[in-house]
């Protein structure tokens, strides 16, 4: 059985079969889609597994991101594998949003930013909209096939995801499972500050990820997975980004059962930012979530 269960993946193709894109976009365009999404498929793996190697002498490692959207999470972890080169530079690089649409030739590239496809929607962010829409699923297909691959292989693996979904946690666990070392970069930032980076990327850089108001919504996904982050990975990178076009802070570093506190500023920023959206949740839900020293009482106690 792989990684990601096979449920998951026939899930997304789902979305090319019935529902909302269907609805909205018909089905001769889907079917197109679809069609563009099989082409792409051999360019995407290839850009995936260029680079990867079994290495000798360790366990095979997992790096991964864990945050809301707009946190700078591609970018942290495009950096750390070029500042850690002895560590990540093996990796199978796996993330449907950076790596996946920007190999996506055939679908996003020139079929739906084509300028002529471009022309048909109102305006630009409804071109944007739209690519973005009808990409999402073939990215994501792609990019589950590709994880699957490289874990059934012991390949080490560089993951662009939120590590905010249902199934986060059971993920790690099973590649703890699989014998892999686990590094996990949590990347945050305030919510007006991830708001307007996703204006910015839109208006500025031209690629749509999602609105300012989901971006803020979903942001809370990510402080109720601490407790499994922390309990499961074997080294955690704290990053706090204070402006859209500022590069990220390293605020801190668990590993081998100690705390580096690296940046103290953007340190302190980073876990008042987990305490006020714990109080959100919990006086929205009634529940408990454990403060941030209890959760590094979970990585000490390992």
């Amino acid at each position: 059985m792989g990684l990601i269960p096979e449920e998951t993946i026939q899930g997304w193709r789902d979305q090319y079969r019935q529902g909302p894109l269907v609805d909205r976009y018909g089905e001769e365009e889907i079917s197109r889609i679809e069609k563009l999404v099989n082409e792409d498929r051999k360019f995407v793996r290839m850009m995936a597994f260029k680079d990867a190697r079994h290495v000798k002498d360790r366990k095979p490692v997992y790096v991964a991101t864990a945050g809301p959207p707009l946190a700078a999470k591609s970018t942290i972890l495009s950096q750390q594998i070029k500042d850690n080169p002895a560590r990540y530079d093996a990796t199978v690089k796996v993330d449907p949003d950076r790596w996946g649409m920007l190999f996506m030739l055939h679908t996003y590239h020139n079929h739906l930013m084509d300028p002529a496809e471009v022309a048909k929607s109102a305006d630009f962010r409804g071109a944007q909209v739209k690519a973005y829409e009808l990409a999402r699923p073939g990215s994501n297909i792609l990019a589950f096939e590709i994880l699957n691959d490289a874990v059934e292989r012991l390949l080490d693996i560089a993951h662009g995801t939120t590590s905010t979904g249902t199934h986060a946690g059971d993920l790690l666990n099973a590649l703890k499972q699989r014998g892999y070392e686990i590094d996990l970069l949590l990347c945050n930032a305030e919510d007006d500050i991830r708001a307007k980076a996703a204006e910015y990327r839109a208006n500025v850089q031209g690629y749509y990820q999602s609105t300012p108001e989901d971006v803020v919504n979903k942001g809370l996904a990510f402080p109720r997975k601490f407790p499994e982050y922390f309990r499961v990975a074997d080294n955690l990178t704290l990053f706090w980004k204070y402006g859209v076009t500022d590069q990220a802070k390293k605020a801190a570093i668990f590993t081998q059962g100690a705390l580096e506190i690296t940046d103290e500023q953007a340190f302190r920023r980073f876990v008042a930012k987990y305490e006020k959206d714990c109080l959100v949740i919990q006086e929205r839900e009634k529940i408990h979530l454990p403060t941030f020293e209890e959760i590094t009482r979970l990585y000490f106690s390992k």
